[in-house]
Order: C-alpha cells, then structure tokens, then sequence
C-alpha cells in the first residue's frame, strides 16, 4: 500500500462531504468562495497598504521591509512548529482509523510518511491564508517579475516540511513519557498563554512610535530589535534570503544565496529521516500509552455541589438539572478549561489595548474635537464587545447542543421538553458570558473616561447583544447541529457556524446603528449647552430603547423556536 493510497480517504472524503454537509449546495459553495475571495482581498490591499507606507520611509524603507519579512516568517515557522505539534498528536495517536491501520500490512515508513504529509496539510492551512497574498503584495510593491512567484513555490514544500518532522519527531517523545490526550491539551495552553505574553511584549514596545520624528532614538532601538530575531541558522530567515534578490534585484544581492536553497532541502530531509528513526523506536510504546483511559479530573467535593445548586437556584426544577448537567461536564473537561483560559489571554490583550487609550479624551487627535474623538472610541469598543461576544458564541453556544453527541437520544427519552432542554443550554452559556461582558465593558469604559451614563447605556446594550448573539447561537446549533463531531472548533466550521456568524455581526451592528442615533442627539446637545431632558430627547431615547427590546425579543425568540422545531424532527 503506497503513500498516496494511504492519503486517498482524505480526498475521498473532501469530494464527497457526509450526508449532514451542506457543502454540496452550488449556493454553498459560493457564498464560501466569495467569502474566502473577500478576505484574501482584505489581506492584500492592508498588507499592500502597508508595504507602500514602508517603502516611503527615507533610506530605511527597502531594508526595514526586508526585515518585517524576516519576522513575519519566523512567526510562520513557529505557529506551525506548534500547530503541528498539536496536530501530530491526532493524526499519530487519537485518528479514528489508527486501529485498523495499525493492524493492515502498511510498511512502518508509508504509514509515517503518509501521517507527517497529513500532519502539515492540516497544520499549513494559515500559510494559504495569511501568508499568499501578503507575499502577492510584497511582489506587487516592489515590482518583482514572474520569477518571485515561482520561487514562492519553490521554498514552500521544505519550510512546511521542516517544522512538520520536527513536530513529529517531540511527539513521539511526548507521547511516551505522557498520554497523548493530556499532552495536546498542555500545549494548547501554552501555546495561547506564550502566544497572550508575546504579544503584551510586543505593546509594551509602542511600536506606534516607530514612524514618528520626535521618538528617533526609539526608531533606532527599535531596527535593532528587528534584527535581533534574525539568524543565519533559522529556516525563516534562508526563505527570506532566497527571495530577496528575486523580489527586488536592484537592492538585493543574489551573491552566495544558492546556500540558502540547499540549505531548506537538506534540512527538510534530515528532519523527516530523524523523525522517522524516532518513530520506529518510540511509537509501539507511545501508541499504547495513547489508549490509556481518561482519568476523572472533577470531584464531587461540598464546595463544587454547593456553588452548582446556586448558580441554578432560581430556574424550575427540570432547567436546574440539565443546567447541573452541563457545570458538571464543563468540570470533567479538562479541554475546556484550557478554552478559558484563551478567553482570558484575549480579553487581557483588549483591555491592555484600551488601556493606552486613557488620555486620549483630553486632547485633539488630527484637529477633531476631544468630546468626537470620546463618543468615536466609546463607539468603537462597543463594536468590539460584539464582535468579541460573537466569537465567545460561536465557540460555547454553537456547539453546545451538537456537543450531546450520540447520546443524544438519552435527551430524547428523557421526561423533558426540547424547549427545557435548548433553554438550559441558553442560560448554562448566557450566564457567564454577560459576566465577561459587562466586566469588559465597565472595564474598557473607565479608561477611556466614560461618564457614569455612559457605561450604564453601554451595559444596556451589552446586555441586548448576549441575549441575541446566544439566543441566535444555541438556536442555530439546534438547526444545524454535529452529533458526529466531538471537536467544538470543528462544530464551528460548517454551514450552519458561518451563518450564525454572519447573523450575529448583522445583530451587533443592528444596535450599534440605534445606539448612535441618540449618542449623536447627545453630541449636538452638548455642542449647543442644550438640556439632555427635552421632550425631543426623551422621546428618541424611549422609542430606541424599545424598537431595542423588540429586536432583541425577536433575535431570541426565532432562531429558539427554529431550533426546537428542528431537535423535535431529529431521528
């Protein structure tokens, strides 16, 4: 059995989707590509944008660039040095059909050769996204000849390859020494955890600065913390090398750089030959500890009970028990905890943003007024709110009915409703996540200086986008749901996940478009040392707050009564 044959079921099931995929539909298909056209298009012109503002900077502008490059991919090279790591753990150990080929006639290094192509297939996906047309927009701003683009291809297979074997190779060694099901769930969370600190690191650079006259000693500083990642010993950094000379060859010397294309080669089949060696040594031995059994990881201590049965004390008796339910299979999940604390980091990289914010209000930025430049920024955060509650919900109230799984049928049988049961999962998600809301809110409002109205009106709004972002999500995930898939990020992923996010992103901006007609009535009244208690203000405030409530009954109601009807029609 050759490579390409053990690689067949993967393209087999990339034609031909399940029968529960939508991904068949031709309308399907191109609401996906215009989506994915749409977004490649939004890389390249910022990414262009950006390269032409670079490339103006005196004297500095085609070296700096060089540099930018240079670092953009030493962080290819490390996300997918941690990306295949993790994969590496499911495609060598936790893959469904790991049984049946571990007990075919497959010579060990086909099998290893076919799962470490899988293993940088599934991890490399980021590249294409991110990395294509940020390369199309360095070629377009310097100019470069067809040439470059070639190259891109060229250097494209080793640089994938190499962080792909060595990934390979710290999971066999990982895997021996720990169950393989523990160790991916430790790496996700230092994975998030270095990428939180790298990039509070990063702030606290203010590399705003960086093109601004007044701070020349800092720009210095700052070139020379560009080249501080850099090294001749780095795959990232022969990459950039190898297509200097054919991205601009009027500024970069192509003198010697042959090496650096030999270099990638050699590398990549050294990796992949050492890899395998460990793998013939250690994967018996890590294959077996993978097939240990999960150990328990909740207790049913008094303290854990007790804060159970309060959290859903005020709820009837049958939402109480599917709510007891649902906290204590969050506790048994160690793999959700590590979701929290990713949700920590982020929200602690966008307060820390907003934190710079602070004397923003007392000043003029570009001759705009300091009460605009307020209202613009009080604006702003609460469009981030949204969109930071869509993406909370997209990963905790989409999939939390498809999380029941093939057990499914046991709610089924259960003496309780459909409507019970989607209501219980709409507050088990709702409840915390208007907590992290509101405290985001409050939080990001008094840096920027609100004033006590204003974070009150910030709240109420907050509250209208959980009730319809999570009433939307567990409704949808109801319609759309993935009993197969026990992966939430996964979930996610299908037709039903794009939709309940683009219908949360009309929501939110549903709001914020009432929310600004009286915030712009409050503006002129303000200007003009008007009262905020006419008739004609009152009257606005009242009829948006309740055409507000109206929505916000409606963007739950719907999509829960959809979701109901469609649990009811399940096999």
């Amino acid at each position: 059995m050759s490579v390409l044959h053990l690689l067949s079921p993967r393209w087999i099931a990339l034609r031909r989707p399940s029968k529960d995929s939508v991904r068949r539909s031709p309308l399907a298909l191109a609401f996906f590509g215009s989506l994915g056209v749409g977004f490649w298009w939004l890389i390249y012109w910022g990414s262009h944008w950006l390269c032409e503002i670079f490339l103006k900077v005196p004297d500095i502008g085609d070296v700096l660039l060089r540099k930018i490059l240079s670092m953009i991919f030493l962080t290819f090279f490390s996300i997918l040095l941690f990306s295949n790591l993790v994969t590496a753990f499911s495609t060598f150990f936790l893959a469904d059909d790991l049984q049946l080929l571990n007990s075919s006639p497959v010579l060990p290094r086909r099998f290893f050769l076919s799962r470490v192509f899988e293993t940088a297939l599934h991890s490399s996906w980021m590249i294409l996204v991110f990395g294509v047309p940020l390369l199309l927009a360095y070629g377009q701003t310097f100019h470069a000849s067809p040439m470059y683009y070639l190259q891109i291809l060229v250097v494209f297979f080793p640089f994938v390859l190499i962080p792909s074997a060595i990934a390979v190779w710290f999971a066999l060694v990982l895997a021996t020494l720990f169950p393989a099901r523990r160790m991916r769930d430790m790496l996700l969370l230092l994975f998030v955890l270095g990428f939180a600190g790298l990039y509070l690191y990063f702030r606290t650079l203010q590399p705003e600065h960086f093109l601004d006259p007044n701070k020349f000693s800092e720009t210095i500083g700052m070139l020379g913390m560009l080249r501080d990642p850099t090294s001749a010993l780095l795959p990232s950094d022969w990459v950039v090398n190898w297509l200097a000379p054919y991205l601009s060859p009027t500024k970069f010397s192509s003198d010697g750089t042959g090496i650096y294309l030999l270099s990638l080669y050699l590398s990549a089949l050294t990796a992949v030959v050492v890899s395998f060696w460990f793998f013939e040594w250690f994967y018996r031995q890590a294959f077996s500890r993978s097939q240990e059994g999960k150990r328990a990881h909740y207790s049913g201590s008094w303290l854990v009970e007790k804060a159970i049965l309060l959290s859903s004390w005020p709820f009837q008796r049958a939402t109480q028990t599917m709510l007891a339910k649902e906290f204590r299979t969050f506790l048994r999940n160690p793999g959700q905890w590590a979701q929290l604390l990713l949700l920590g980091a982020l929200i602690v990289v966008y307060i820390f943003n907003f934190s710079s914010l602070h004397s923003v209000n007392s000043v003029k930025v570009y001759g705009i007024p300091a009460l605009i430049t307020e209202w613009f920024l009080y604006t702003f955060n609460l469009a981030l709110l949204g969109f930071v509650i869509s993406a909370v919900a997209v990963r905790f109230a989409f999939p939390a009915v498809s999380l029941e799984g093939r057990c499914f049928w046991l709610i089924r049988q259960s003496p309780i409703s459909m409507k019970e049961f989607l209501q219980s999962k709409f507050w088990s998600v709702f409840i915390p996540l208007l907590f992290l809301a509101e405290l985001i809110t409050v939080t990001t409002n008094l840096f920027i200086r609100a004033d006590g109205l204003s974070i009150l009106l910030a709240m109420l709004i907050v509250l209208m986008m959980t009730i319809g972002v999570t009433g939307m999500g567990v409704g949808l995930g109801a319609v759309y749901p993935r009993f197969g898939v026990d992966n939430p990020a996964k979930i996610a992923t299908g037709f039903g996940g794009v939709l309940f996010m683009i219908c949360s992103m009309f929501w939110v901006l549903l709001l914020l478009g009432l929310s600004i007609l009286p915030l712009i009535q409050r503006i002129r009244y303000k200007f003009r040392g008007l009262s905020l208690m006419s008739p004609r203000f009152v009257v606005l405030v009242v009829v948006v707050f309740l055409v507000g409530c109206l929505c916000t009954f409606l963007a739950y109601r719907i999509p829960m009564k959809m979701g109901i009807r469609a649990l009811r029609q399940v096999d």
